[in-house]
């Protein structure tokens, strides 16, 4: 699995990338609002959405420097390649708006 870009097509313009210039970390395009929502998008290899069509499952692993564990939102959705209504709702679900 690996996080991919564009987040929402269409809305490319409004990505950060988190860990850009630490060589140490992957870095990671996201969508960031100003209540600190944060969403990325990953994409599954072939072998892992067979797994997963087979009933395998899959794990989150949060760490949390022994603090309370933050709340996370998980979801899936297939974007169409260009803005539409349909990435809109996507990214609201998500609590990303979009200025008009």
């Amino acid at each position: 699995m690996k996080s991919h870009t564009p987040v929402i097509p269409g809305m490319e313009m409004m990505e950060i990338v988190y860990a850009k210039n630490q060589s140490e970390y992957t870095p990671l395009p996201a969508l960031r609002n100003s209540k600190g929502y944060v969403l990325s998008r990953w994409k599954f290899t072939d072998i892992e959405r067979e797994a997963i069509a087979n009933g395998a499952d899959l794990y989150i692993c949060q760490l949390s420097c022994n603090q309370p564990l933050q709340p996370i939102m998980t979801g899936v959705a297939t974007p169409d390649e260009e803005l539409t209504q349909k990435n809109v709702d996507i990214a609201k679900y998500f609590g990303i708006e979009v200025a008009p």
